[in-house]
C-alpha cells in the first residue's frame, strides 16, 4: 500500500485494521455520518484518537436521484450524470483532476455547506488540550505493559508537540518538550528528582536561581483547606478550574465562575481567603519536598505558592510551575503528581509524577538574560592555501582529532581572508591555516579566534 493510499483509507476511515495516524483530529460530521466506526476507533484508540464534538447542523445540499437517469448531486456537491437507471454513472465535476494530486485541496467541506458555531468548536479544543499531551499517552502505554515493566520506572523524551492555540509571546501550535515522568513511587522524593534534574538542567544552561523560581503547591492540601472552609469535595474540581484562571482574568470574572459552580457567597469568600495562604507547614508533602530539596542544593530555586493548580483535571498531590522571577515570560515548565490517571484508562491503581519543560519560554529566556550572541567557541579549523598543501592540512588534522579535538577541515583550497571568515562563522574556538613558508618551516601557527594569539604547531 503506497502512503497515498493509506492517507485516502484513513481520511475514508476504512483504515481501521492497523493504528490511525496519532493525535488525528476530525471534524464534527465524522461522527454524525459514521457514529459506529467513530465509536470503535475512540474506544481502541483512546488517548490517540479524539475528535470536536458536533456543534453544528449539516445543511442537505444532495438533488436528484442518484439511480435515475439525468443529473444529480451528492452530499458532497459532486454532480453527476447519469445515462442509464440503476447505477451512479459519469462524474460531470470531479473535485481531483490531476493524477499527481496537485489539486487534492479541492477535497473539503466548504464552509458555505455547514452552519456552525467557531467559538464553540474553538471552546471545546481549548477545554482538551490534554488529549494531545504525553502524560495521558505514557500513562496509556504503561497500562498496556504493566505487568511487563519494572517499577518504580523512570522515563524521558523529548517529544514534539502539538495543540490548539493561540499563538501568543512563548506559546506556539507546535514545540518541542522534554517531559520527565516517574511512574510506581509514592514517596516525595520522585517529586524531588523531577524538580531537581529541571533546576539542574537551567542551571546548565547558564541561568541561576536568581533567574527562575519553582512555585510549589498541592491540590490535595488545597482540598483539605477547603473542606475546613465548609465548601464540599464535589465543588473542588470546579475550583480548582476558576482558581486556575487567576491572574488571566480579573478576580471579579473568577468570583462569577465560582457562583456559576454553585458556590454561595460565603464559599467564594472563603476560597479568596485561602489563596492568601502563606504557610505550607500543614502539609507534610510540601515540608519534606524543601527538606529534600535542601540536602540536595536546590531549596533556593523553590517558593509555596498556594495559587498554582494546574488547570489538568489528572493532578492529585503536589503540583508545580516554574517562572522567571522578573515576571517576563509563562511558565518554562510545570508538572505534578497524577496518582489516578492510569486508572482511569484501564490500568490499575499506581502513583506516578511528571512534568513538562518545552523549549519556548527557556530559548526567551536565555535571549532575555545571556543574549543571542552567547556561543561558546569549540574546536579548530585547519585551512590550506594551495593543492600543494593539502596533504600537511590533512595529516595535522588527523593529528589533532587523534588528541581528542573536534576539528573542521577545508575541502578545497581557499585564501587567508575566506578561510578565517568561515572558522569565524562557524564558531572555531582555533584556526590553523597552512601555506607555502609553512611547509619550507615544518610549523604553522595556530591563532586563538577570541583572544587573537597565536602559537605554532610541528606540521
Amino acid at each position: 500500500m503506497t502512503s497515498k493510499e493509506l492517507v485516502k483509507r484513513t481520511l475514508e476511515f476504512r483504515n481501521t485494521d492497523g493504528r490511525v495516524p496519532r493525535d488525528l483530529w476530525t471534524l464534527p460530521w465524522a461522527t454524525e455520518r459514521y457514529p459506529d466506526t467513530m465509536r470503535r476507533l475512540n474506544e481502541d484508540f483512546g488517548w490517540d484518537f479524539t475528535c470536536v464534538q458536533p456543534v453544528y447542523a449539516q445543511k442537505e445540499i444532495s438533488t436528484g436521484d442518484p439511480y435515475a437517469v439525468g443529473e444529480s448531486t451528492d452530499s458532497w456537491g459532486c454532480r453527476f450524470t447519469n445515462i442509464n437507471p440503476g447505477a451512479i454513472g459519469e462524474v460531470k465535476t470531479p473535485l481531483v483532476r490531476t493524477d499527481d494530486w496537485s489539486d487534492a485541496g479541492n477535497v473539503h467541506i466548504p464552509e458555505e455547506w455547514l452552519t456552525f458555531d467557531p467559538k464553540q468548536v474553538n471552546a471545546w479544543c481549548a477545554g482538551h488540550n490534554e488529549k494531545f499531551l504525553m502524560t495521558p499517552t505514557l500513562a496509556r502505554m504503561v497500562a498496556a505493559r504493566q505487568h511487563e515493566l519494572r517499577f518504580p520506572l523512570k522515563w524521558n523524551t523529548i517529544a514534539q508537540c502539538f495543540r490548539y492555540e493561540r499563538m501568543t509571546k512563548g506559546r506556539k501550535r507546535e514545540h518541542y518538550q522534554w517531559n520527565l515522568d516517574i511512574i510506581g513511587e509514592d514517596s516525595t522524593l520522585a517529586e524531588a528528582e523531577v524538580i531537581g534534574a529541571a533546576c539542574d538542567a537551567l542551571k546548565r544552561m547558564g541561568l541561576t536561581s536568581d533567574d527562575f523560581k519553582v512555585h510549589v503547591s498541592s491540590r490535595k492540601f488545597l482540598g483539605e483547606l477547603l473542606a475546613k472552609s465548609g465548601i464540599a469535595p464535589e465543588k473542588h474540581a470546579q475550583v480548582f478550574l476558576a482558581l486556575d484562571k487567576r491572574g488571566k482574568m480579573p478576580d471579579s470574572e473568577i468570583a462569577a465562575m465560582l457562583r456559576d459552580g454553585g458556590l454561595s457567597d460565603a464559599d467564594v469568600e472563603a476560597t479568596f481567603k485561602i489563596m492568601d495562604t502563606k504557610s505550607y507547614e500543614e502539609c507534610p508533602e510540601l515540608v519534606e519536598l524543601f527538606a529534600i530539596a535542601g540536602e540536595a542544593g536546590f531549596a533556593d530555586c523553590l517558593v509555596f505558592d498556594i495559587a498554582v493548580i494546574r488547570g489538568l483535571s489528572y493532578y492529585t498531590g503536589v503540583v508545580f510551575e516554574c517562572f522567571d522571577t522578573a515576571g517576563e515570560f509563562r511558565a518554562i515548565f510545570g508538572g505534578g503528581r497524577y496518582d489516578n490517571l492510569l486508572t482511569t484508562i484501564g490500568g490499575e491503581p499506581t502513583s506516578a509524577v511528571g512534568l513538562g519543560f518545552g523549549d519556548v519560554v527557556v530559548s526567551e529566556l536565555l535571549k532575555a538574560r545571556l543574549g543571542d550572541g552567547a556561543k561558546e567557541r569549540k574546536g579548530v579549523a585547519v585551512g590550506f592555501m594551495f593543492p600543494g598543501e593539502r596533504d600537511a592540512a590533512v595529516r595535522l588534522a588527523a593529528m589533532l582529532r587523534a588528541s581528542g579535538e573536534r576539528v573542521d577541515l577545508a575541502l578545497k583550497p581557499q585564501k587567508p581572508k575566506k578561510f578565517f571568515s568561515r572558522a569565524d562563522s562557524i564558531g572555531a574556538a582555533k584556526a590553523i591555516f597552512v601555506g607555502p613558508d609553512d611547509i619550507e618551516k615544518g610549523v604553522a601557527k595556530i591563532k586563538n579566534l577570541e583572544t587573537r594569539e597565536e602559537s605554532e604547531i610541528c606540521i
